[in-house]
């Protein structure tokens, strides 16, 4: 996982790994949950899965079912993953899928974060111009009330 701080990021990325369990565990389906909580709750209820449906309760899966239970072709589909069995951080052409997402992520935000650094610096020099600016005009305010 990555070394983000923010709980509910690292539990949509651990959802994005395992997906989810649905009716006992006989198909494993991906969603994106908007109401994650910051202490790391487990299962949901009221969740549209990507293949569409809506149910009462998903959960992350157990370890058998992670490993043993299929995965929904119409979830796989819409993410772009091949159809198969268990979850895809699992299987290795799932999991080059997902770490090249994370590597685009990680990239992306050091990209970011870069860009604000340089942001902030260059007004903090404009800050700087400025008040040198007031301070060299000063003595000739003053010196025309002379």
């Amino acid at each position: 996982m990555s070394d983000t701080t923010d709980p509910a990021a690292e539990m949509q990325r651990l959802i994005d790994a395992d997906w989810l369990q649905i009716d006992g565990g006989r198909l494993l389906h991906h969603a994106t949950i908007t109401h994650i909580e910051p202490d790391y709750e487990t299962e949901w209820h009221g969740v549209r899965l990507d293949c569409g449906q809506r149910v009462e309760w998903a959960c992350i899966p157990g370890i058998l079912t992670r490993i043993g239970a299929r995965r929904c072709a119409a979830c796989c589909e819409i993410n772009s993953y091949p159809t198969g069995k268990g979850s895809p951080i699992n299987e290795h052409v799932c999991r080059a899928m997902i770490e090249a997402y994370e590597t685009a992520i990680r990239e992306r935000d050091m990209a970011l974060e870069m860009h604000k650094i340089q942001f902030e610096r260059a007004n903090r020099i404009e800050a700087e111009r400025d008040a040198l600016r007031v301070e060299l005009e000063r003595p000739l305010l003053e010196g025309d009330d002379e």
